[in-house]
């Protein structure tokens, strides 16, 4: 029952350029409607608003600022550990 020289010699794989991958349109928001964003953030109470705000000033992903906690806090300078998703 042993093979008796690997099994992946006999796959081939599909040429790079018949792949189709489809394309990921990326679409950010302009000035006008970022400053229209931050507007709402700001009078909002909201403990997702701020989430939001540190999403749309720093770049981060949702998932890092899900991830995050008190201690990947640096106060005194004014920074952020990213270190999981």
């Amino acid at each position: 029952g042993v093979p008796i020289r690997p099994v992946h010699l006999n796959v081939t794989l599909p040429i790079a350029e018949k792949v189709k991958k489809p394309k990921k349109e990326i679409v950010a928001y302009s000035k006008i409607e970022q400053a229209k964003l931050l507007k709402v953030l700001n009078a909002s109470s909201e403990d997702s608003a701020y989430a939001v705000l540190l999403i749309l000033e720093t770049g981060m992903r949702v998932g890092e600022v899900l991830a995050l906690s008190w201690e990947d806090i640096i106060w005194d300078r004014r920074a952020v550990r990213i270190h999981s998703t």
